[in-house]
């Protein structure tokens, strides 16, 4: 018996998508409040303008073309960066077979429609890293087979909103290129973090008030004068991700992939519905045909009937390959 699983993209253009409502319900079930992007303001960055820093991108995660998670990347134009903000899949597909599949697709995505120098991803590092949210723990346990490195300089997330001071907090920049990388000049990580968080500040000018907005600037100033000014390392090396995979902290991620079942067509359902009667005005024709009374027969054709629809049905609906 083979074992076929196909992974596919969908880049959501539209909020009335229907993909797009059920990647985002799995996206609100599964990603942690404090760094949960408000879903309104995700469909509301549907519909941008060419002239943003930033190119939004929101994608509906598929197996066997069934909707089973969520991603959003942010392609900023300065820098030529792509930022893997979330990659959020159902409970039973948070498998690092599945993820990784994901991964690989979105970056595929990308390439083919933007130069991009680097992937990055922000981790946690909140509270020295033992205070981690799950998806930065599983970010980190699984970038390490991606290639990603990590990026020693400190880093502070910018805050969703000048009145929410509980999604900020110490992290590190994880980067990837097409190239392996051994280190990083500050003046490229510096210009990293200000396209960044002027990517976070046209974000939030769409939803805050004009006065919200001069707030939250100096806040973004203030983190990015502390950033510049605690570090001293001209160049600092990069090192790659610790890959503890089989370590039994954090989440279990291995495991057989589930099968999703293919959704099932209507116009099946009624050529079913319809078999029987076509079936029976076949045999009437050649019984006619033939000369035979219906009657004499009617119990042969009721077996051969019963047969048939029993084969057909099976062929349809079966999961194995005959």
């Amino acid at each position: 018996m083979s074992m076929n699983y196909n992974f596919s993209i969908k880049n959501i253009a539209v909020a009335t998508d229907k993909d797009f409502v059920t990647a985002l319900r799995i996206y609100a079930d599964i990603t942690p409040t404090v760094i949960m992007t408000n879903t309104n303001e995700l469909a509301d960055w549907l519909d941008y303008n060419e002239d943003n820093c930033f190119v939004p991108m929101q994608f509906a995660l598929k197996s066997d073309d069934i909707v089973i998670g969520y991603a959003f990347i942010s392609y900023i134009k300065s820098t030529k960066i792509a930022i893997i903000d979330y990659i959020a899949l159902q409970q039973n597909f948070r498998l690092n077979t599945i993820f990784l599949a994901f991964v690989n697709l979105l970056q595929s995505y990308v390439r083919e429609h933007y130069v991009c120098n680097y992937f990055i991803v922000e981790i946690s590092n909140r509270g020295n890293g033992r205070e981690m949210d799950k998806e930065s723990v599983l970010f980190r346990k699984l970038l390490c087979l991606e290639g990603f490195c990590k990026i020693n300089y400190r880093y502070i997330t910018p805050p969703f909103g000048p009145n929410a001071p509980e999604t900020t907090f110490d992290a590190f920049l994880y980067i990837k290129s097409n190239d392996a990388i051994h280190s990083i000049r500050l003046d490229t990580f510096l210009q990293f973090v200000q396209s960044i968080y002027e990517y976070y500040y046209q974000w939030f000018s769409k939803v805050l008030t004009n006065d919200e907005i001069v707030i939250y600037k100096k806040i973004l100033d203030k983190w990015f004068s502390d950033i510049k000014g605690n570090i001293k390392e001209i160049e600092s090396k990069v090192t790659p991700v610790d890959c503890p995979l089989l370590s039994k902290i954090g989440e279990k991620t291995y495991g057989q992939i589930p099968k999703t079942k293919p959704k099932k067509k209507t116009y099946l359902i009624l050529f079913l519905l319809i078999l029987p009667l076509l079936i029976i005005i076949v045999y009437y024709a050649i019984l006619n045909k033939l000369g035979i009374p219906m009657q004499e027969v009617s119990s042969l054709i009721g077996a051969i009937l019963t047969a048939e629809i029993t084969v057909i049905v099976s062929m349809y609906f079966s999961n194995k390959k005959l």
